[in-house]
């Protein structure tokens, strides 16, 4: 590897992963994973079920509402960024509220809980939109798959550690307990982004004020009849 990358003067895959910026960006992978497995799949799902007596179907509905919340707006969260010029704020706040709302729940019953799996989740899966922006910003055109991909590989590790949290300390912290420390996780390995990823500044001539929502309303709509002309 290393006589490959000298003649071509490409630089190693050890040299491409192993820097701050991308170490930082992958992390961030493995903690939305633990989020991802131990409160939309796993433990809060079954807090519902069978500690608050509640059907699956109650959980489900929950889970659907969020997510057609997300398709609608998810669009409009892009166009507002474009509009500001800058990404990382708005992942940054969808962090800390995820973040925030994981932390309370199951600490004042069911339907609070519930509704703050909802906007947890909303945040969360925007969050993802922000983040996978941010790939370019750590990689290029080359290396976009390698970073990726190890961005996914820790993501599993993600998965064995939320599972991993819930078996070895669910009998002594219980669920919420399980749901406090799933949000400690996610921000302590969050952390690392917001400080070694810098996002390259982008010009705009735009600027957030009262009228961006609706401006960010046209702009999805005419991506959209553009799309439409070009079939």
């Amino acid at each position: 590897m290393e006589a490959t990358t000298a003649a071509t003067g490409r630089p190693s895959m050890r040299e491409t992963l192993l820097t701050r910026p991308v170490i930082s960006w992958a992390l961030y992978d493995l903690a939305n994973t633990v989020f991802s497995m131990n409160i939309v799949s796993f433990y809060l799902g079954i807090w519902v079920v069978t500690v608050m007596g509640q059907s699956d179907a109650v959980w489900g509905y929950t889970g659907s509402l969020t997510y057609a919340v997300v398709f609608v707006t998810a669009p409009i969260l892009g166009a507002l960024s474009d509009q500001a010029g800058r990404r990382m704020p708005f992942f940054l706040v969808s962090t800390v509220l995820c973040v925030a709302c994981t932390a309370l729940l199951g600490t004042w019953g069911l339907f609070v809980t519930l509704g703050l799996f909802v906007v947890a989740n909303y945040f969360f899966q925007a969050g993802l939109i922000f983040y996978d922006a941010t790939l370019p910003v750590v990689s290029t055109a080359e290396t976009r798959g390698i970073v990726g991909g190890f961005g996914i590989g820790l993501g599993y590790l993600g998965s064995f550690a939320g599972v991993l949290t819930g078996i070895l300390l669910l009998d002594w912290v219980g669920y919420v307990g399980v749901f406090r420390l799933t949000a400690l996780i996610f921000l302590v390995f969050a952390i690392p982004i917001f400080l070694f990823v810098e996002e390259p500044p982008r010009e705009s001539t735009l600027r957030l004020d009262r009228g961006a929502p609706m401006r960010a309303i046209r702009q999805v709509r005419y991506r959209i009849d553009v799309g439409d002309g070009i079939q």
